[in-house]
């Protein structure tokens, strides 16, 4: 019973400020696994440097949305005018059809 009490009458400290050990984890590490430094310094400037290149890959992604979104907008435009071309000759040929129809 005095384990109890001696357990319960404890002062709650305040777990120690780990970070991600790698070395510890027996787990598949996937593509996005990343190793980071224990020292403090080296680990903001790595977390940084990550961050910059996240939003790097990010602009390029959008630019390439955009670029992907203007090259169809270009390719409807030219089907559509390739479409128009082909209607006119159609109901050019038919017409000039018309005309051999009513000649005896």
């Amino acid at each position: 019973m005095a384990y109890l009490a001696k357990r319960r009458d404890r002062s709650a400290t305040p777990p120690e400020e780990t970070h991600y050990d790698a070395e510890a984890e027996v787990r598949n590490r996937g593509t996005g696994f990343y190793a980071f430094s224990k020292d403090e310094e080296t680990r903001k400037r790595q977390m940084e440097e990550l961050r910059a290149a996240r939003e790097e890959t990010q602009r390029e992604r959008e630019e390439k949305l955009r670029r992907r979104a203007r090259k169809e907008d270009a390719r409807t435009e030219r089907m559509k005018k390739v479409e128009e071309l082909r209607s006119k000759r159609r109901a050019e040929l038919f017409l000039a059809g018309l005309g051999d129809v009513g000649v005896v």
